[in-house]
């Protein structure tokens, strides 16, 4: 075959420094070349050169398969021997199989990221940007979404597309190296400039994909990466790249992008909860816990490995709900892979920031959601706002906290850094107490804000919408000052003072369940105190609460009047029978009395109560409950001209001082109720339009809104008007089904659609509604026995 004695000695030469082990991964390699029962008679490396010489893989001339076994074994030393110094910028050739280097097989259900890799594939092929970095916290899948733009940029653009990951290289030299043996190229003694000068050469379109680029942002490695990265976008114009990483890199020589990572929407986790599992999962668990996996699709995997263990979801969702920070740490337990084990990781990028830059995240970590820049001086305290914004800056670039809006003008800080933060904690007693200084910050601060906002809460017009939009922009916020504060001896008065003070504010603005939360914790704290006063006043607005939201329209709550009674006689056993919530005690238990008692000692008492609020100078909002509550009285004995006199006596000063308040909207909805009892059709629907109005402006889907909707559906049904009745009421349906879910009034709403249904005999839709009654009845009385359980 013409070999010289030179080659001959070379394979040799290479053949003695191969290890056993060299050699086993060698013939593994071989499979498909050779066949396996030729590989297990080979019993030396140099039989194998000599079995490769035989099937004429490897030549004097042609030493390209034998190189790429050295360069696949990791004997990277060997192929440049073999090769020859002079050869070190040699290309194999393309019909060789790449044995590495290789881009990644597409990631399988591959959820709520399709967006993502349009845009960043719009910015590298259709725009002109050469470099997009794909930032985000461990777990949120950055490698996945650049190896899926990878496939889309090979397949539907003809890039040529290589791929490595930077996890564990020690020098910019071995990424240079990564990237030449990934495009088929020996390396030579300077891979970065022989890298260089083979993008700056190329004409072809490609996509380099970068994952992982961490290890190289350490202080020792970051500015040599950084110049690799920079003369590769500046250099070579046929040269795009991708950049993976947990920290933002920024150039300003050419055009790049950075794409954030967000976590899955709810729906999405859910859906990849119920994909990954390989048991049977209720639609519930999975939205349960893929809310607790923060929407980390890494997190998401860990737990459906877990379920595959046949672990029970109900007790993984109560172990993640008692200590979420334990179980993010025990995914790297139990079998689990490494890097399922999101805490190290974490920790490391943590370590990675200056000590300064960990306290302001800690104390940034506090906010439950977003945040503003100037909301941020309660707890980065004593520096300017652009001093803050540096600081949110370096975050972002770090992944820590990610901007919450296009425009930047809120951020937040990712939920499972909040996990982490926490977890630091009981780590770290310096972290511990500067984190609780800097809560004592943040509460005060909030309920200071919900202090001014409440005040304005009895305007009208513009200013009761910037009221509502200010309070909904901080919601999250308010809530955490005040569920914090309620356990804090020294803010706990101050908050019951506020709560107790803005109840009808937040009887609007709170869900349900967020009010019970906040209101219930409340009353536990002064039930066995010896402040009775403030005892009794969270008595009145938990009763409040329970009157217009949990219980039915238009009728008496059992459990409200109890707690007006038992707050009522404590008032009056102390004194207090000249404040607000005394006031509103006496015209609601008058309230219901009226209902199966006597109208006179009602209106005795209702009388006492708007006696009271003219003394004392309450607000209209206040004038105007006891005086509804009046009309009431009236209306429970069937005076329903005397209940519409009251109420449109008071309008005119309604419309002046409170212009489109949610209150106003209470009063037309029972002005509706009244005309709709004296049969007055048109009035009932003209007020309960004007309702549904108000509402719409300023609560939006809201169970008031819904109440309206239903009684203007019931009287188009008593006019006749079914198809009108029945868009109306399936609008009131849809509302409380968001909103308040099985309740009285969703009850009733979904029995009046089946009786407009069976009226238009639409006997299957009518079956449906039914069905959907009966549901709605079980569903209720299930929710009532658990409250009734829980003494709620």
């Amino acid at each position: 075959m013409g070999k010289t004695d030179s080659f001959r000695a070379l394979l040799l030469n290479i053949a003695q420094e191969l290890t056993s082990s060299n050699f086993d991964d060698m013939k593994f390699a071989c499979d498909g070349e050779i066949p396996d029962g030729v590989l297990e008679r080979l019993a030396r490396p140099i039989d194998l050169f000599s079995e490769l010489e035989h099937r004429d893989l490897l030549t004097e001339t042609n030493k390209d398969f034998l190189a790429e076994l050295l360069l696949h074994i990791g004997r990277q030393e060997l192929a440049r021997k073999l090769l020859g110094m002079n050869e070190k910028a040699c290309k194999l050739k393309r019909s060789c199989s790449m044995l590495h280097g290789t881009l990644p097989g597409k990631v399988p259900h591959f959820l709520g990221r399709a967006l993502l890799c349009e845009e960043v594939i719009a910015h590298l092929h259709k725009g002109h940007d050469r470099l997009v970095t794909i930032t985000g916290p461990p777990g949120y899948g950055k490698s996945s979404v650049a190896i899926s733009v990878g496939h889309e940029m090979m397949e539907q653009y003809d890039y040529h597309v290589y791929y490595i990951s930077t996890r564990g290289a020690s020098s910019v030299d071995s990424v240079a190296f990564q990237l030449l043996y990934s495009m088929g190229i020996v390396s030579g003694e300077d891979p970065i400039s022989q890298a260089h000068h083979y993008f700056e050469a190329s004409h072809q379109d490609t996509l380099l994909v970068l994952d992982n680029v961490e290890d190289m942002l350490v202080p020792e490695l970051k500015p040599s990466f950084l110049k690799f990265i920079k003369l590769t976008g500046e250099m070579a114009p046929h040269i795009k790249m991708i950049v993976t990483s947990r920290v933002a890199l920024k150039f300003i020589s050419f055009k790049m992008k950075n794409v954030p990572l967000p976590a899955l929407t709810k729906t999405e986790a859910a859906q990849l909860i119920r994909i990954f599992s390989p048991q049977e999962i209720s639609n519930s668990h999975a939205e349960t816990l893929g809310h607790l996996c923060k929407g980390i699709p890494l997190l998401i995997r860990a737990v459906a490995s877990l379920l595959e263990t046949n672990v029970d979801p109900e007790l993984l969702i109560k172990e993640f709900e008692r200590s979420p920070g334990t179980t993010l740490r025990s995914f790297g337990l139990a079998g689990m892979p490494p890097e399922s084990d999101m805490y190290p990781c974490l920790k490391i990028c943590f370590e990675r920031l200056s000590p300064e830059l960990q306290r302001h995240l800690v104390a940034l970590s506090i906010f439950p959601s977003s945040f503003k820049i100037a909301d941020t001086s309660c707890v980065l305290r004593d520096m300017s706002d652009l001093q803050r914004q540096l600081i949110i800056t370096q975050l972002v670039d770090n992944s820590f906290v990610r901007p919450d809006t296009e425009g930047r003008s809120f951020y937040a800080v990712h939920r499972i850094v909040q996990v982490f933060c926490k977890e630091l904690l009981k780590e770290s007693k310096e972290l511990k107490e500067f984190y609780q200084n800097a809560s004592n910050h943040f509460n005060l601060y909030f309920l200071t804000i919900l202090h001014d906002l409440n005040e304005k809460f009895y305007g009208s017009g513009e200013e009761l919408k910037t009221v509502m939009i200010a309070f909904e922009c901080k919601k999250n916020n308010f809530f955490c000052a005040l569920e914090s504060s309620i356990r804090e001896k020294k803010l706990a008065k101050y908050a019951a003072d506020l709560l107790n003070s803005s109840f009808k504010f937040f009887t609007i603005r709170l869900s349900s369940n967020e009010f019970c939360r906040l209101y219930q914790s409340l009353l536990e704290v002064f039930k066995n105190s010896e402040d009775k006063k403030r005892y009794s006043h969270c008595l009145v607005s938990i009763a409040f609460h329970q009157f217009w939201v949990m219980c039915s329209c238009h009728r008496p709550c059992p459990k409200a009047t109890k707690m007006f009674k038992e707050a009522y006689e404590m008032q009056k056993k102390l004194g207090f029978t000249k404040t607000e919530q005394y006031a509103e005690c006496l015209s609601k238990l008058a309230r219901a009395y009226a209902f199966d008692g006597s109208l006179a000692d009602s209106v005795t008492m209702v009388d006492e109560a708007n006696t009271i609020v003219q003394e004392i100078g309450c607000s209209n909002l206040s004038k105007m409950s006891v005086l509804n509550d009046y009309a009431a009285v009236y209306s429970y004995h069937k005076h329903h001209e005397t209940a519409i006199k009251l109420r449109e006596r008071f309008l005119p000063t309604a419309k002046e001082h409170m212009t489109d308040h949610p209150s106003v909207g209470t009063l037309y909805e029972e002005l509706g109720s009244s005309y709709e009892a004296l049969g007055n059709a048109e009035k009932s629907m003209d007020c309960r339009k004007e309702a549904i109005r108000i509402y719409e402006g300023f609560l939006g889907d809201h169970k008031f809104t819904a109440t309206s909707y239903l009684g203007l559906g019931t009287t188009l049904k008593s006019q006749g008007k079914y198809e009108e009745a029945l868009e109306v009421l399936r609008k009131a349906l849809e509302i409380q089904r968001r909103t308040i879910g099985p309740h009285v009034e969703t009850v009733i709403t979904s029995q009046e659609i089946e009786k407009v249904l069976g009226i238009l005999g639409r006997k299957n839709e009518a079956e449906e509604a039914a069905r959907f009654s009966q549901k709605l009845m079980d569903d209720q009385k299930r929710i009532e026995k658990a409250m009734e359980d829980l003494k709620i």
